[in-house]
């Protein structure tokens, strides 16, 4: 979507020249962490088992249990 050349951006900058492109922070730090989270394989296994505990309990609220 960011294309200078071909993407979203490109198409801005044809409606108005002065636009400039703003990355967002929370997706940047998003990526940061996604990545090195997925250097161990511990961090993966925990980040697994919290996704596992999360999703159990967001199904137990939504059943009304």
């Amino acid at each position: 979507m960011r294309g200078k050349h071909n993407g979203l951006q490109k198409r801005i900058l044809n409606i108005n020249p002065r636009a400039f492109f703003v990355p967002c922070s929370a997706h940047s730090l998003n990526l940061v962490v996604n990545d090195a989270a997925h250097i161990s394989h511990e961090t993966v296994t925990f980040f697994d088992l919290v996704q596992e505990i999360y999703v159990f309990f967001r199904r137990q609220l939504k059943d009304g249990r």
